[in-house]
């Protein structure tokens, strides 16, 4: 691992990052990065199809401000987490654009990445994020990234879950190609599920 670097990240801002993970990352000085949803800032998770009865809390302001003066890079996980790649361009550029600005003006500071609701990404949400001003997009570890197609700005991401072990975390970063196989197989696999909330959002 000697050289590498890994990037920490989290998508929807959940009120837990702050609770859980800001207290153990700041301690030891590691600066992560939080995808907001920039509509949700504060409130609870309705863009979501709920697993249970319980609704998670967003992140407030003050709690971002908090991970912005300890070093966290804000980025825009859309305006209202809607799965990019089904929407007409102008919807697509909203959800783009309003969300970047909206961050920028609440916190003063330049969102420079996005990251895609679901991990969808085509070549139509690509080029409209560059156009907006992103410089950075993020999504999971798609397996065409296996036959070197990657779009400009591109920065893949495996996710971990709270069904990980710390054997597998370690194959998400390590360099066995096989393991890292296994690892992409399955984020592959638990994202195909999540076509369930995209499809109950557009019947709603």
């Amino acid at each position: 691992m000697e050289g590498e670097v890994i990037a920490i990240s989290f998508d929807d801002a959940y009120e837990c990052v702050y609770r859980h993970a800001y207290p153990i990352l700041d301690r030891y000085g590691i600066p992560a990065t939080v995808f907001v949803i920039a509509d949700y800032i504060g409130k609870k998770n309705l863009w979501d199809v709920p697993l249970s009865v319980k609704r998670e809390r967003h992140l407030n302001k003050e709690q971002i401000h908090e991970l912005v003066s300890r070093g966290w890079e804000i980025g825009s996980h859309t305006l209202t987490h809607r799965c990019l790649t089904i929407l007409g361009n102008g919807e697509l550029k909203e959800e783009l654009e309003i969300s970047k600005k909206r961050l920028e003006d609440l916190f003063g500071v330049e969102v420079k990445a996005l990251s895609v609701p679901f991990g969808r990404l085509n070549q139509r949400v690509a080029d409209a994020a560059l156009g907006v001003g992103y410089k950075i997009i993020c999504g999971f570890f798609p397996f065409r990234l296996y036959y070197g197609r990657a779009y400009i700005g591109e920065i893949p991401r495996l996710a971990v879950y709270s069904i990980d072990s710390v054997h597998e975390v370690l194959s998400k970063v390590g360099n066995n190609k096989s393991r890292l196989f296994r690892e992409v197989l399955k984020q592959n696999i638990i994202n195909f599920c999540a076509n369930g909330t995209i499809l109950v959002k557009s019947l709603g």
